[in-house]
């Protein structure tokens, strides 16, 4: 990852870096490329359904994987991959770090990361 943020310095630029987890969503298809959008990926378009995680065990929409329910533990778990990306993140050199939830609720909502 430092030789891409050397990369954006080199030109000037300032960088970010955005850390994700789909929960629920995950294993689908990229909506700027063509295909069927109203489905999961399979593994042989590339997708890993049988490993999609979320909060529970109801699926993105019909046609998407049911996800596996996280445990408590693997709650813990995600907060801390989170934590060390992060960290990674900061090592790395970018200037911002996003963390993107939006599909996964598995944050606590005062956990914070440290440099």
């Amino acid at each position: 990852m430092s030789r891409i943020v050397e990369f954006a310095y080199s030109q000037s630029q300032k960088i970010g870096i955005q850390l994700g987890h789909a929960g629920r969503k995950a294993s689908t298809f990229t909506p700027f490329i063509p295909g069927p959008p109203t489905t999961g990926a399979n593994s042989r378009e590339c997708g890993w359904p049988d490993n999609v995680w979320g909060t529970s065990t109801v699926s993105f929409s019909e046609g998407h994987p049911v996800p596996k329910k996280l445990t408590k533990e693997g709650i813990t778990r995600v907060n801390q991959v989170f934590k060390d990306a992060a960290v990674r993140s900061v090592r790395a050199g970018f200037d911002v770090i996003e963390v993107h939830s939006a599909q996964v609720d598995v944050f606590e909502p005062r956990q914070q990361c440290e440099n």
